[in-house]
């Protein structure tokens, strides 16, 4: 990641001007606006500096985030059930 981008990404964080949620397997995922398909998403790595995030799927809740390159590539919400009265 180049220094501008690290910078930029460090003060939207600082500004709270990004979005990040906790993966349910504990991976902070964090991206500069929404999190939605197209969106660059990053993690902080044991030593505290922001890394992109690596490849694979990321469940939150009942949405699966799906990263391809350090983007948002897919994103899947789990249907829930409706119940009749």
């Amino acid at each position: 990641m180049n220094k501008s981008k690290k910078l930029r990404l460090e003060l939207a964080r600082l500004l709270k001007f990004y979005e990040e949620a906790v993966a349910d397997d504990g991976t902070l995922i964090i991206t500069e606006g929404a999190l939605e398909v197209g969106a660059e998403v990053f993690t902080v790595a044991d030593d505290g500096e922001i890394i992109p995030l690596s490849d694979g799927e990321y469940k939150v809740g009942d949405t699966t985030y799906t990263v391809e390159a350090g983007v948002i590539a897919k994103i899947e919400k789990e249907e829930q059930p409706v119940e009749d009265d």
